[in-house]
């Protein structure tokens, strides 16, 4: 077993830059008012008592909860091969990592519920890292 790491390139995009999926890329999307858009044109997004809940806002009880003590809700979501996202949004911040995130806006996409729509949203900086794409010239 060779235990040698293969190097890579470091690639960091630049707004506007856009990526083609080379492959399906499947990501956890946070249940979150920038994403909420998104979720909702993917069918995903609750409302009124539910979105309450899954929000945290309130319990099963119907109890208002805390910000500290709520749950973060995400959702599991595949875009296929081929589609573009445009880099729209990249935020990083020494010394809190947890918010490290890029903001996406989809160009074109096979995806049957998101059509000729274009949808901005975006993902923890550790989702971004798993998408293999080509990059548009």
């Amino acid at each position: 077993m060779n235990d040698k790491k293969q190097p890579v390139r470091l690639h960091v995009p630049t707004i506007g830059e856009q990526l083609t999926l080379a492959e399906d890329w499947t990501f956890e999307c946070w249940f979150e008012n920038r994403n909420n858009k998104f979720l909702d044109l993917l069918g995903l997004l609750p409302t009124g008592d539910s979105y309450a809940f899954l929000n945290g806002w309130v319990d099963e009880d119907g109890n208002r909860v805390s910000y500290e003590d709520r749950e973060a809700k995400t959702w599991t979501i595949t875009l296929p091969v081929g589609t573009v996202l445009a880099v729209d949004r990249i935020y990083i911040r020494k010394n809190i990592s947890d918010y490290d995130s890029i903001t996406f806006i989809v160009k074109q996409t096979t995806h049957p519920k998101v059509g000729k729509k274009k949808p901005r949203f975006w993902v923890k900086l550790s989702e971004a890292n798993n998408i293999l794409f080509n990059a548009e010239g």
